[in-house]
């Protein structure tokens, strides 16, 4: 069963959580001072914890009338203006699909829910959830480098993707369309009066276990991208605000 550790975040204005044993990027690279990054020792997983600029309403107004049928419940009725929830959870999807390479389809698996964050005093928005990038075999998916140097940008969204055991798809259905996966779990905190959106994805690449047949490892991988964002809505706490100055 993965187990995790409490790790200070933005030189301890932050306190969050990691997987045990992995490894604090900035030690191997130069990472930008809004991100975190974390890499498993043993795979190709990682943890990104990000402080963005919000996604305005009207922005997140756009994303969700380009993709009406994406998020299920939050398409407003005709002549009626989606609510603040509504905007919230499409403020995800632009989140997500700014980090999506041009090759890749984005499929959301497990849409964004709204999720209590018990260290956190008041109400705050924040949505956890799951999805997909298939990218063609060769390349595609986004390096970790690119995916620091955010760009919006139109990408191919389908809803409601099949999951094949615990992944998006399985290891033949991948080598027979000529696919390979990324999961990807999802945490957004909006912090409305800072101005920011943190941003937390735990990305799980497919290919290297489907290379060596390795099922039994794909499924643990996955219950750490799982256990990640659970632990992170108990756990992640601010503790000094004066970071957001």
């Amino acid at each position: 069963m993965p187990t995790y550790t409490p790790q200070p975040l933005y030189g301890g204005a932050i306190q969050g959580i990691i997987p045990e044993g992995w490894i604090d990027a900035s030690t191997l690279r130069e990472i930008p001072d809004h991100q975190e990054l974390y890499l498993s020792p043993t795979t190709l997983s990682s943890l990104i914890i990000e402080l963005n600029q919000p996604v305005p309403n009207p922005v997140a107004q756009a994303t969700l009338h380009a993709h009406p049928r994406l998020l299920s419940g939050t398409s407003p009725q005709p002549g009626h203006a989606p609510d603040q929830e509504a905007l919230n959870r499409a403020a995800a999807l632009h989140h997500l699909l700014d980090i999506c390479d041009p090759a890749d389809t984005l499929a959301i698996l497990q849409p964004p829910a709204r999720v209590a964050l018990p260290r956190f005093a008041g109400e705050v928005a924040a949505y956890a959830g799951r999805v997909g990038f298939s990218s063609p075999l060769g390349g595609g998916r986004a390096s970790l480098q690119q995916q620091q140097q955010r760009r919006p940008q139109q990408q191919r969204v389908v809803a409601g993707a099949p999951e094949a055991g615990a992944g998006a798809g399985s290891s033949e259905d991948q080598a027979g369309t000529g696919t390979t996966t990324t999961q990807c779990w999802f945490l957004l905190v909006r912090l409305v009066e800072q101005e920011t959106d943190l941003l937390v994805l735990v990305n799980v690449p497919e290919k290297e276990f489907v290379e060596r047949g390795d099922a039994a490892g794909l499924r643990r991988e996955i219950e750490v991208g799982e256990g990640v964002v659970a632990e992170l809505v108990r756990g992640l706490e601010v503790v000094e605000w004066g970071l957001f100055a």
